[in-house]
């Protein structure tokens, strides 16, 4: 955890580091996609504290992610508006040393923190507990029908999952080919578009499927659903009209415009997510059982 925490001081400066060069050089998108990269890579401790529940932490953390987020918002203020980088340089250097200062309590705070014990479980164990349940080489007595038919579930979760994946990556193809028909072929945007249509709806089915089998509660289960629909439209969306309506015209806000629309696909993948993290619980309860 110490290591995590050190590791935030280090993008935490390259986030500073590469806004002040985005400040001087605008119509490059080059630090504009590594300063986006640090923002989202220093946000990885924040997220992992939530999920274990590390109350000492979480506060911290949160005000530290937040002073960069205002960070973000302030300089792409400056942008738009035109507004004289003197003035907010001193506001940024202050809102540095806050996430300085918030670092060196939370680098403290962590000497105090047991870490979690949990057996790591890579993705190459549990694609050989998938093939050796499949195959029959458990040991089905020791795991008990509950856990037995736990996995099964989980098993077809994770196989429409997979199916979800490949719809997405077909829709993010259907992108790049919708721009180039718009541009040279207009009349015949109509076809990816009823593409889009039919691999949305084919891809809200799997995703309804995925989630009756990933959560328990049923209330959470409908409002889960909706989450990752309208999200998933809402940044499918934006970035559609970017890549094929806009493209080319938005300037220095391209790449936040991407961000944007990427931020709207959180909600997929963390289901994605938490079905991944349940194959590997029922991983580690089976290794307990056999031991």
């Amino acid at each position: 955890m110490k290591k995590k925490a050190e590791i935030l001081i280090v993008f935490n400066i390259l986030f500073y580091v590469f806004i002040f060069i985005h400040k001087y050089y605008t119509n490059d998108d080059v630090p504009q996609v590594l300063f986006y990269m640090a923002l989202s890579f220093s946000s990885i401790f924040l997220e992992e504290t939530f999920k274990n529940k590390i109350k000492e932490l979480e506060v911290y953390l949160l005000i530290d992610f937040l002073l960069r987020i205002g960070v973000l918002i302030l300089h792409l203020t400056v942008l738009i508006f035109k507004i004289d980088i003197s003035k907010v340089s001193l506001i940024t250097a202050i809102l540095f040393m806050f996430n300085i200062i918030l670092e060196v309590i939370i680098l403290e705070k962590v000497k105090n923190i047991s870490e979690d014990k949990s057996e790591i479980v890579n993705q190459k164990d549990i694609n050989k507990f998938i093939e050796d349940f499949k195959s029959r080489k458990l040991n089905y007595y020791a795991m008990g029908t509950d856990l037995k038919d736990e996995m099964a579930f989980m098993i077809n979760a994770l196989e429409i999952s997979g199916k979800g994946t490949i719809v997405i990556i077909i829709l993010s193809i259907l992108v790049f080919i919708s721009r180039f028909i718009y541009a040279n072929l207009v009349k015949l945007m109509f076809i990816p578009i009823l593409l889009i249509i039919l691999l949305l709806h084919i891809l809200f089915k799997l995703s309804h499927q995925t989630i009756s089998i990933a959560y328990k509660n049923n209330e959470h289960k409908s409002m889960r659903n909706y989450i990752d629909i309208i999200t998933f439209v809402i940044g499918y969306i934006i970035l559609f009209c970017e890549e094929t309506i806009f493209y080319g015209k938005m300037g220095y806000l391209h790449i936040s415009i991407l961000v944007v629309g990427a931020i709207f696909f959180v909600p997929t993948f963390s289901t994605k997510y938490i079905i991944k993290k349940k194959s590997e619980d029922i991983y580690r309860k089976y290794k307990r059982c056999i031991q």
